[in-house]
């Protein structure tokens, strides 16, 4: 599918659960993404997890 190819897409809670299955979801349409949680290490790794598959990823850790 190729709907998200190069849209930018923001998900908030992108650290687990449903924000993380839809980051990995549009990464693999080819979004461009910003994710966005309060669990800095995991958010990190997410992100850096995602860059290794080759999409463009962007990350805001928030407070709570």
């Amino acid at each position: 599918m190729t709907y998200l190819t190069g849209k930018a897409v923001v998900i908030t809670g992108a650290a687990s659960g449903i924000g993380r299955a839809l980051a990995q979801q549009a990464a693999s349409e080819g979004a461009r993404l910003l994710l966005a949680d309060i669990q800095a290490s995991t958010l990190e790794a997410l992100a850096e997890h995602l860059r290794g598959s080759g999409a463009t990823c962007h990350v805001l850790v928030t407070d709570t």
